[in-house]
């Protein structure tokens, strides 16, 4: 998508992904139904509270008409777009405390040396519902303010894991905590404004509806950090209860670690992805494969959906569809 408004840009969106945007809609029609036993009409009521939130936010605000013009695109409802954009915060705040709903992502950041300069690397492994592979879109666009974004999402959702001209880019593990905010951004709305930025101090780190944790460098020669499904940072926002719920979300983190130290100084592109294709562990792998205990219940179906790998220093990136430990997944080289 070239330079447009927002409501142009949504519907070049919906026009572009009608197909997969009707299928969004109608595959978390049955899993909010499956999971948490909410129908759509109460699925978009939720969704509702998250709108003055979006609307009134100065980073935030214009997404609003980008979704209105998606649904015109798509020729759905606009409340259908919403819903789909805050479908993580109902998901995970709407399941019992008990349960664990489908995820498993692992994502990691190192520097490596190209010659006399440092090269910034970023990946990871994104684990979902494998229904929704067909769905997942790559979008370019320009924003009206001029920055370049390519983002890796799912149709009729405005972000996800990607990075712009400027150098940024963003990845997306799910966390658990008790209760919610209305007050605070839903994530992939977050995730779109931080692709908007341009490059400021850096940040790393974890948001919740609590606020924000920064987490260090495991290694600071190599600037390396690994994140899975569990809050490591050492600052801890105030009211947070974390609901721990993968229990592979540790051995995952460890097995990042030893992986990505292992790499050398001038590790590449194809040495990150051996390490997105590591299958120790079976269905607990960083290439994760559908867990057969779970077919044919709620919370089955998870699996990779995709592996990305992110050259920030190159604003250039790689996208592989299905588990990367596979031989026959769809390869896209991604530029900003």
């Amino acid at each position: 998508m070239g330079s447009a408004s927002n409501p142009r840009i949504g519907q070049c969106h919906g026009l572009g992904a009608t197909k997969q945007i009707a299928s969004c809609i109608e595959n978390y029609r049955a899993f909010f139904l499956d999971t948490v036993d909410l129908d759509w009409d109460a699925v978009k009521a939720t969704a509702r509270r998250y709108l003055p939130t979006i609307s009134r936010n100065r980073y935030s605000t214009h997404l609003v008409d980008e979704m209105r013009g998606i649904a015109q695109g798509a020729g759905v409802d606009f409340e259908d777009i919403l819903a789909l954009n805050v479908r993580s915060e109902i998901a995970l705040a709407a399941a019992p405390q008990e349960a664990v709903p489908p995820d498993g992502c692992s994502a990691f950041s190192l520097l490596a040396k190209e010659g006399a300069r440092d090269v910034r690397w970023l990946a990871q492994n994104w684990d979902w519902k494998g229904s929704q592979l067909p769905n997942v879109v790559i979008l370019r666009i320009q924003t009206p303010q001029g920055v370049n974004l390519t983002t890796v999402t799912e149709a009729g959702i405005v972000g996800k894991v990607g990075f712009n001209d400027c150098g940024v880019g963003v990845t997306l593990n799910a966390l658990r905590a008790v209760g919610t905010d209305y007050e605070k951004l839903p994530i992939h709305i977050l995730l779109r404004c931080i692709l908007e930025a341009k490059p400021g101090p850096c940040c790393r780190g974890g948001s919740l509806p609590f606020g924000i944790g920064l987490i260090e460098p495991d290694s600071k020669a190599r600037d390396l950090i690994t994140h899975t499904n569990h809050w490591i940072s050492e600052s801890r926002p105030l009211g947070l209860k974390e609901l721990p719920w993968l229990p592979d979300s540790g051995y995952r983190n460890e097995r990042l670690s030893k992986l990505t130290s292992g790499l050398p100084s001038d590790a590449s592109e194809d040495d990150l992805l051996q390490v997105l294709k590591d299958t120790e562990n079976g269905c607990g792998a960083i290439c994760r494969p559908v867990d057969p205990s779970l077919e044919g219940t709620a919370w089955g179906g998870t699996t990779t959906v995709f592996g990305i790998i992110m050259n920030l220093t190159k604003r250039e990136g790689l996208v592989v569809f299905d588990r990367p430990c596979l031989t026959d997944g769809e390869t896209v080289r991604l530029s900003a």
